[in-house]
């Protein structure tokens, strides 16, 4: 402390909370059990607010707002220090993160919604500020019903940056189950929940945060399932949901690809296309309409007719029908749905792509023939994907 009364903030330690709370207006406060640690009220002329573990929500509550996760700082704070709050919102805001604080004659919490929690503390640490984990030890379901450490959080930040997807809490007898949905759809792609080990095996002790997702193919999860932290889907249709354990069986990164199949597996056609990695294409192109041979003569990018299923991103090996029958260009895609309308003969064309050359191939190397013969290609009449095969040796050429 400074000789205006001013701390360092960040000489002090900030402790996670590990429990979802609920911040809640209550018509009064009868069946709240105040001997329970973590339960706050408040009261004024005008409300009765209460803030508490949300499994501890009483049943006469007008109004709850679920998903919060808190941190608080260790020890007992003097009335006379300044800034100690301040210094820790200023981090938050500046990141957008919102927050809902509660003081205590000890010291002051701080409550974050739970898909920002981990990044909350993420950014305090980088701006110099220790954390301790928390504990479950004096907390309802503690002692043998603890439960192991979880990547609940970096879920819900994985997805809230990677899907822009938000947990919903749909269910009120379970609070801090998360459900994780497509926006044009309306699909679920995950659920995260709070379960007993023993639903998942009967000699499991404690409790885990699990995942469950929705796979495309239910040999898929047959396979999956042999692994250890993958079961069948808890509460959910069992052919193609699998349960996931979150608590480090299975790597970080491992459980990210997970959740990405998950998605796709639940998603639009309009998503899958936009999602899916980049591929590789064989289109047709007729001299009879357009002057293809010379398109690249004195420019590397020109715009061309787009064919279904194609992106930015995609590479297009062009082939040039007769005289020439082979292919003569590789092209990455660089836009597509440019609007366009023509109409002349057997040619329709409702939007364009613009593509840029990437390599000329000797019109003798990938002949109609050479198609035909080792890569098994009988026409090339729209954009179709390629072989294996094709493609490696058209990488070679």
């Amino acid at each position: 402390m400074d000789e205006k009364g001013a701390f360092d903030a960040k000489k002090l330690t900030l402790e996670q909370i590990d429990m979802p709370l609920s911040v809640c207006k209550v018509a009064d406060y009868s069946g709240i059990d105040i001997d329970q640690p973590f339960v706050f009220t408040g009261r004024t002329d005008e409300e009765k607010s209460l803030v508490c573990p949300a499994d501890l929500v009483p049943d006469h509550t007008i109004a709850r707002d679920d998903g919060w996760r808190a941190f608080r700082i260790c020890g007992e704070l003097d009335f006379s220090l300044i800034g100690i709050l301040a210094g820790i919102t200023k981090v938050l805001a500046e990141n957008r993160i919102g927050i809902f604080a509660v003081s205590t004659f000890n010291t002051d919490y701080v409550l974050t919604k739970e898909a920002d929690f981990a990044k909350a503390v993420n950014v305090l640490k980088e701006a110099g500020y220790p954390f301790i984990p928390g504990t479950m030890d004096s907390v309802p379901g503690g002692g043998k019903d603890e439960k192991a450490m979880s990547y609940r959080d970096q879920v819900f930040e994985y997805v809230k940056e990677r899907y822009g997807a938000e947990p919903e809490y749909l269910w009120r007898r379970y609070p801090d189950y998360a459900v994780f949905r497509h926006q044009d759809n309306e699909k679920w792609f995950g659920v995260v929940m709070t379960v007993q080990r023993n639903r998942l095996e009967p000699d499991g002790e404690g409790i885990a945060d699990i995942l469950n997702v929705k796979l495309a193919e239910p040999m898929l999860a047959d396979i999956l399932i042999q692994q250890p932290g993958y079961y069948r889907g808890y509460h959910m249709n069992r052919g193609c949901w699998i349960s996931v354990l979150l608590d480090g069986t299975i790597p970080f990164p491992e459980i990210c690809r997970i959740i990405d199949t998950g998605y796709l597996a639940t998603a639009s056609v309009q998503t899958i296309k936009k999602e899916r990695p980049p591929k590789e294409w064989i289109i047709p192109a007729n001299p009879k309409y357009f002057d293809i041979i010379h398109a690249f003569d004195d420019k590397d990018v020109i715009n061309w007719k787009q064919g279904n299923g194609i992106k930015k991103g995609d590479t297009v090996f062009m082939y040039v029908a007769v005289p020439v029958s082979a292919i003569l260009y590789q092209c990455e895609v660089e836009e597509t749905d440019i609007p366009y309308s023509f109409h002349r003969e057997e040619l329709t064309i409702k939007a364009l792509m613009k593509i840029r050359l990437k390599k000329r191939f000797d019109p003798a190397l990938f002949t109609f023939d050479v198609l035909n013969n080792e890569y098994g290609i009988f026409a090339v009449r729209g954009p179709r994907g390629i072989p294996l095969s094709l493609s490696i040796a058209l990488k070679k050429a």
